[in-house]
């Protein structure tokens, strides 16, 4: 037995008493009662309005059933009921009592999940359709009874679509009820897929358009309309009075559709994570950062990285979010949460938070990367940053960004010199070939002063000089292809680069002294072609300076004497001392070693 409205024909709930008016539209309902030979609902009266058999005692409705089943007609069931032996009516009760309590488990199944579904008349059906068939075959009864099986194809179907929501199933588990030959199923299925619970955990999907078609193909009420918003489709007036609609989740799902920063902030405390992360990621994409600051620090990893890759992707400063950013930065234990927090903070970012942000960023290049490229630093903020990628070792060419700090008027030029004496040696080679990015975006003396020294300072690794050697060898190929660069054996270069003569002389002994970075190949053959060519003052300069001429010569034969370095870079080195005073002993030494023919040009025994 149950009671429907006679105007809206809706079924009331389970409580309702004679007399209560329609929970739905507030008109008049009525009792109605199943026809136990067509089980259809009919108003509760002498006979049934569909079928015409007579009404009888909902009590002896499992009994007429079974009298149906024997092959009775439906005029005679009736008087039957009335003649049988009581205990016989009771027997046919039981008997239909355990096909009823089959079907009730199914369901029952069905009402708890229609609490979670678009349509609520899933188990009134699936009642009316078993019903229909009571009593059952026994093979089908047994089957309906087991606990174990899922025999109800709806039942599951429905279950799926229910697990879909709650985020225990994956979109391609589910897919497959969008295109279900039942069409109120694959309806409920496109009301599902644009539920905000799923629209929340899995963004939009690849089946929008088809969603959307299917939902504008039923009558426009607010559940349907406020989906069809969210997915980028019209928004109605029916949209702005779903607002203050009394389902819960239609009021919701048409605040994140309308962008309603009041009502969603009003969420930033519910208990439920979803809700919250929901409110907050439209929060986020509409620029509302307030309500964030509560709504973040409250959701799990996941939800977070979502919310501040949505941030992010605004490319917008939120100043009061900073220091909430900044806690989640420094406290997150997952990467991808502390990286788009400090992506966050990059935009509109004070030069004075670029090292807190940096060290938030815990060694991560794509940190330091949109810190050089999107936090536009000025100058001293870059060199401080790029001191402390040096002092952290993170200091490196291939890094995303280091070309564009390298422009003109990005970082200064002294970054270098600066720095230098406090890096390792495999920063050091980073922070040269850095240099030579800034050279060659636009020369600058004192940058090229800088690396000239470097090129003879015999305290530097064979690594350091090989970069250095190269760096300006390729700078200067740069340039024109064939230069080797302004610094020749003359006086002239000598005083441009190392302020006198004597210096250069002095640094050129020492680093010819390093027979190491003399056997690396980049110091090897650039250093051969820079001893074989001499300005027209070099040799008269020399002479000039004894002590730094003598030390110069023995350095000179030292090299001269390491038959484990290059033969041609030896071979120069004998020329150059044909040209120095006092050598002529030390060459008529190198008369009949691997140097012989160098020795008789240098000492005049012969010629080419």
């Amino acid at each position: 037995m149950r009671a429907v409205c006679e105007a809206c024909d809706r079924p009331q709930p389970i409580d309702w008493k004679p007399g209560d008016l329609c929970v739905h539209c507030g008109k008049v309902a009525r009792r109605e009662v199943r026809c136990f030979w067509c089980v259809k609902w009919t108003p509760e009266a002498k006979f049934c309005r569909s079928c015409g058999a007579a009404i009888v005692d909902p009590r002896d409705f499992g009994a007429a059933r079974m009298l149906k089943d024997a092959g009775t007609d439906r005029f005679t069931i009736p008087k039957l009921l009335g003649e049988l032996d009581p205990g016989q009516i009771e027997n046919f009760r039981r008997i239909y009592q355990r096909h009823s309590i089959a079907v009730e488990r199914h369901a029952m199944e069905l009402r708890r999940l229609e609490e979670k579904l678009d349509r609520k008349d899933w188990s009134a059906r699936f009642e009316d359709a078993m019903t229909a068939k009571l009593p059952l075959p026994e093979g089908e009864l047994a089957a309906l009874e087991d606990p174990k099986a899922r025999p109800v194809p709806v039942v599951n179907d429905l279950a799926l679509l229910v697990q879909f929501i709650d985020g225990e199933v994956n979109v391609r588990q589910a897919r497959g009820l969008l295109s279900h030959g039942d069409t109120d199923l694959s309806f409920e299925a496109a009301m599902t897929f644009s539920h905000w619970r799923v629209l929340a955990r899995h963004g939009m999907l690849d089946d929008r358009r088809w969603i959307l078609d299917k939902l504008r193909q039923r009558e426009p009420r607010p559940a349907i309309a406020v989906r069809i918003a969210q997915l980028g489709g019209e928004v109605t007036p029916a949209v702005r009075d779903a607002l203050a609609s009394r389902d819960a989740d239609i009021a919701f799902q048409a605040a994140l559709a309308l962008g309603d920063i009041d009502q969603l902030a009003g969420r930033a405390s519910d208990p439920d994570a979803l809700v919250r992360y929901a409110a907050g990621d439209r929060l986020a994409e509409l620029g509302a950062a307030g309500p964030l600051v509560r709504i973040l620090p409250s959701l799990d990893a996941e939800y977070q990285e979502r919310i501040l890759r949505t941030l992010h992707s605004r490319r917008q400063p939120v100043p009061l979010l900073r220091p909430t950013l900044f806690e989640i930065a420094e406290s997150a234990g997952e990467r991808g949460v502390r990286a788009w927090a400090c992506f966050a903070l990059c935009h509109g970012c004070p030069p004075s938070d670029a090292l807190r942000i940096a060290k938030a960023g815990q060694g991560d290049s794509q940190v330091y990367q949109t810190l050089l490229q999107q936090a536009n630093l000025p100058p001293e903020s870059l060199e401080a940053l790029g001191a402390f990628l040096a002092g952290r070792s993170h200091f490196h060419m291939h890094q995303y960004g280091m070309a564009d700090i390298a422009q003109p008027g990005r970082m200064p030029t002294h970054f270098v010199p600066r720095h230098f004496e406090q890096a390792s040696d495999e920063t050091r080679v980073e922070m040269i070939r850095f240099a030579e990015e800034q050279l060659g975006n636009a020369e600058d003396e004192a940058l090229h002063r800088f690396l000239i020294q470097l090129k003879f300072d015999a305290r530097r690794s064979p690594e350091v000089h090989s970069a250095v050697w190269s760096s300006l060898h390729r700078w200067y190929y740069r340039i024109e292809v064939g230069n080797m660069g302004p610094m020749t054996l003359g006086r002239s270069s000598a005083e441009r680069f190392f302020g006198s003569l004597p210096a250069f002389l002095g640094a050129l002994a020492g680093f010819l002294h390093r027979h190491d970075s003399l056997a690396e190949l980049f110091v090897r053959d650039p250093l051969t072609r820079f001893l074989r060519y001499r300005d027209d003052d070099f040799d008269a300069s020399v002479a000039e300076h004894s002590s730094e001429c003598e030390r110069l010569c023995k350095a000179l034969f030292l090299v001269c004497e390491n038959i484990t370095l290059d033969l041609s870079l030896r071979q120069e080195c004998v020329s150059l001392l044909g040209k120095l005073p006092g050598t002529m002993k030390g060459l008529r030494r190198l008369l009949g070693s691997d140097l012989d023919y160098a020795a008789q040009l240098a000492l005049g025994l012969t010629s080419y």
